[in-house]
């Protein structure tokens, strides 16, 4: 955050930044013309002065006619009509003293950021050191980096395979009888069939030497980096599985969460969208930082920030981080205690406490159990926190993963299979179901469908309608959940639920759902949801949002026909200071069958009541707390009278409308 001491200098107010010459300690954000700045600066504004310095060390290039700029408490933006055969670009700069050289700062520079020199390339002595240095604190400093403790050797979760890199060689172990200290690899394959693979054929040969020279890139900068860091084995899913062989490939799979969980380090090629792409990287020279002339102050463009979440991350800077795109990618990360991304510009760090970037523009301490977190939407909350209410958990999971990537949508519940067993020592006595919990069943089944760019079912039957796994969109739940009840004549009737081998895995085999519940009828007409006008109360519905599954499905046209018959399955009831509405599912009759699909998700939101007149106490000789307290004696009112609406509404529909139905 940006922010200056007094500065002693006339008083007089510049036309560009339009505060006094003299610096207060706080201004608000301005901006202006580039040319403008460098004039002000000449005219004797001391601020003015600063910051043309800095954008010339910069670029001296840009100070031209239509380049203009932005400077905030946090941010120093350029707006550019031109830059490096580039139109129209908009940079953010990264203004900074090095730690070394924050004492005492003259006042032009308090409240600057202090940072660190990016060395040019990431694979360089100086990044290793950086990276030691992190490595060093985290086993030293951090309980929650630290808590889970290596399995032994002979533990059936324990890899069956690893590979052994301290040598010259590389060389694939069988059956370790040490219990040894390892790294995983995560990465993206890319569309190449080239990629280095065990197979029946190639397992023995690999066991006396996997030839160095048929590695990827991805792969030789992993080994690398681990003979490094002294780290003796290394895992990679695609030489410590056979790949195939689909028993080997189930065997391996169901270990995956202890396999990152125990490893010591995760290296991710993180800007690498196949492996051809490597690890290391040589930075950009627009992020290698020039001394402004005359100051300690030093000036680049500023880093790529490290998303902070995963959900939307790729709509900003996407390009950065492809891995962060692959669905494989995020139970992995997510699993890992440490975690070395290799970004196209630096080097940073993430484990379960902190997050580092060797430029210091990423930094976060993640590790703080915040009391503030309990008033935080689900999203904002550190995923340990989060484990204290699986629920939750669960559905942040499910919203982040069901944006990622997958090659083969086959993979969807295989790619996830390690955070479902993660979430079954969570959910004691629970049962997973396609992508749901049994004891939250109900709250599960009011997900909705998010605007993505790929959207329909599934080309291939994965699971059933009733699961989120069976489009293709992004998925949320509401995110005041804890806010919705379930109507007291809802019920579970029967689940028949069967899988072939492990439940995490998802090979269904049946999935039903028998539920009874009210069930209105409706119509569907251009995609908006119609309830009939001589229905029980529906004059006293103020709206009805309906968001369909399918959205442009290439395999299924129905929803976009007018006319259609369907049916409204009410679930629960969302209170809310302003809002009261009717959570459900919409259903759609299998043909002569009496089975139905679902087809999406509704909010139905019951207008608020209008006082009577002689409700208001109209006395206009009244105290400003006797108002207030008038207001909260109206809104008491309002919300007695609005439940007492919805009562009976409820008891209406359920004695009229209460259905067994079928989900398939």
């Amino acid at each position: 955050m940006l922010s200056f001491a007094p500065y002693e200098q006339s008083a007089a107010i510049c036309f560009c930044c339009n505060l006094l010459k003299a610096y207060r300690d706080e201004w608000e954000s301005w901006g202006g013309q580039l040319t403008d700045l460098a004039r002000a600066g000449q005219d004797g504004c001391p601020r003015c002065r600063f910051f043309a310095k800095c954008f010339a060390s910069f670029a001296p290039e840009i100070f031209s006619l239509g380049n203009s700029f932005h400077i905030s408490h946090t941010s120093i933006g350029l707006k550019l009509q031109r830059y490096r055969d580039r139109q129209s670009v908009s940079l953010s700069l990264d203004v900074f003293l090095l730690s070394a050289e924050v004492h005492r700062p003259p006042p032009l520079h308090r409240g600057l950021p202090t940072r660190s020199l990016l060395p040019g390339q990431t694979s360089s002595n100086t990044t290793f050191r950086t990276i030691q240095h992190w490595t060093s604190t985290c086993v030293n400093n951090h309980t929650r980096c630290n808590a889970t403790g290596l399995l032994d050797a002979h533990s059936t979760q324990f890899p069956k395979r690893i590979i052994q890199v301290t040598s010259d060689q590389v060389i694939l172990r069988e059956h370790l009888s040490h219990r040894p200290q390892y790294a995983c690899l995560s990465h993206c394959w890319g569309p190449s069939i080239n990629i280095t693979k065990t197979t029946s054929a190639s397992l023995e040969l690999f066991k006396n030497e996997i030839p160095s020279d048929s590695l990827t890139p991805n792969f030789q900068h992993a080994v690398d980096v681990c003979r490094r860091l002294g780290i003796e084995f290394l895992w990679i899913d695609s030489l410590c599985i056979i790949q195939d062989s689909e028993t080997d490939w189930k065997e391996e799979s169901a270990k995956m969460a202890s396999i990152y969980e125990n490893a010591f380090l995760t290296i991710a090629s993180t800007k690498s969208a196949a492996g051809s792409g490597g690890c290391y990287a040589v930075t950009d020279p627009e992020y290698l930082a020039k001394q402004v002339p005359g100051t300690n102050v030093y000036v680049r463009r500023r880093p790529p920030l490290f998303p902070a979440g995963w959900v939307n991350y790729r709509y900003r800077e996407a390009q950065a981080w492809p891995l962060l795109n692959r669905g494989w990618a995020y139970q992995e990360i997510r699993l890992s205690r440490r975690i070395l991304h290799f970004c196209n510009q630096e080097v940073i760090w993430e484990c379960r406490e902190s997050r580092k970037s060797e430029s210091g523009c990423s930094d976060k301490d993640i590790g703080t159990d915040d009391p503030q977190f309990k008033s935080k939407n689900y999203f904002d909350v550190p995923y340990w926190i989060l484990e204290r209410d699986p629920q939750k958990l669960w559905y942040r999971t499910v919203e982040e993963y069901s944006d990622m990537q997958l090659t083969f949508e086959k993979d969807k519940m295989p790619a996830l299979a390690a955070l479902t067993q993660k979430m079954e020592t969570l959910r004691v006595n629970d049962r997973f179901l396609a992508g749901l919990w049994e004891k939250t069943l109900l709250f599960d089944l009011l997900w909705m469908v998010f605007p993505s760019p790929k959207t329909g079912r599934s080309a291939t039957w994965l699971a059933p309608t009733w699961s989120w796994a069976s489009v293709q969109s992004r998925v949320v739940w509401e995110s005041k959940v804890e806010s919705i009840r379930t109507l007291d004549s809802v019920r579970v009737i029967t689940i028949r639920y069967s899988t072939k081998g492990p439940s995490h895995l998802a090979e269904i085999e049946e999935a039903a759902l028998t539920l009874r519940a009210p069930l209105l009828r409706g119509t569907v007409e251009e995609n908006k949801l119609l309830l009939p006008p001589t229905m029980p109360f529906v004059d006293n519905i103020n709206s009805i949002h309906y968001l369909h599954d399918l959205f442009h499905s290439t395999t299924e046209e129905y929803h976009n026909h007018s006319g259609i018959e369907v049916s409204v399955l009410i679930i629960g009831m969302c209170d809310s200071t302003f809002d009261r509405s009717y959570e459900g599912i919409v259903l759609l009759s299998k043909g002569n069958t009496t089975l139905y699909e679902r087809i999406g998700h509704v909010h139905l939101s019951i207008k608020p009541p209008e006082l009577a007149p002689e409700d208001f106490d109209r006395s206009e000789a009244r105290s400003k707390e006797a108002r207030r307290k008038e207001a909260r004696r109206m809104e008491a009112r309002r919300n007695k009278i609005w439940e007492e609406m919805t009562g009976v509404i409820t008891s209406t529909w359920t004695n009229l409308f209460l259905e067994e139905v079928t989900i398939v």
